[in-house]
């Protein structure tokens, strides 16, 4: 709410790609990461260390999410999770993350006059590599574009919301 009006700050576009079809683009070399994202901070610095310690690691990934009811975390083959069930996911999740490149952050001072001061919301774009076994034991790694909205909370910046998804453009794999 900017001025009596609800304007968008942060956008985020993707098309669904399922999980087995991404994961074999990947093994197949044809998974095309995002374009790069240059470092710029919008916003106070303890925002963007938060960012960058939510995506080091999947602990600070789940560490770094808030205990909302409603907050939601939208994956690239279109699942859904909300509130606490993300930290849950993510704590299990038998995977390593890791950023890539560049961040780009911004805090409600940026658009809002209103929160110049202490800016309550903030927003976070960057690329994540996320590294899994296959059952082949091997290791393969997706780079995700995440879009990230925090909160400051008492315990200070919490992710409330996230996007990930897959580079592109992207092609079907050849059939088996």
């Amino acid at each position: 709410m900017i001025a009596g009006r609800w304007q968008i700050v942060a956008l985020h576009w993707a098309v669904p790609l399922d999980d087995t079809t991404a994961l074999r683009l990947a093994i197949l070399g044809r998974l095309p990461p995002p374009a790069p994202v240059n470092d710029r901070s919008d916003g106070p610095a303890d925002l963007e260390q938060a960012v960058r310690a939510a995506f080091a690691s999947r602990a600070g990934f789940a560490d770094a999410l808030s205990e909302r009811a409603d907050a939601f975390n939208l994956g690239s083959g279109g699942e859904r999770a909300h509130g606490a069930v993300i930290r849950k996911i993510f704590a299990k999740l038998r995977a390593q993350l890791r950023i890539r490149g560049g961040v780009r952050t911004a805090a409600a001072g940026a658009w809002d006059p209103a929160q110049q001061v202490a800016p309550q919301v903030g927003w976070a774009a960057l690329d994540v590599d996320y590294t899994v076994k296959t059952p082949a034991a091997t290791e393969v790694t997706q780079t995700f574009r995440v879009l990230a909205i925090l909160v400051r909370e008492p315990a200070g910046w919490k992710i409330v919301q996230t996007h990930w998804s897959n580079g592109g453009p992207l092609s079907p794999p050849a059939p088996p």
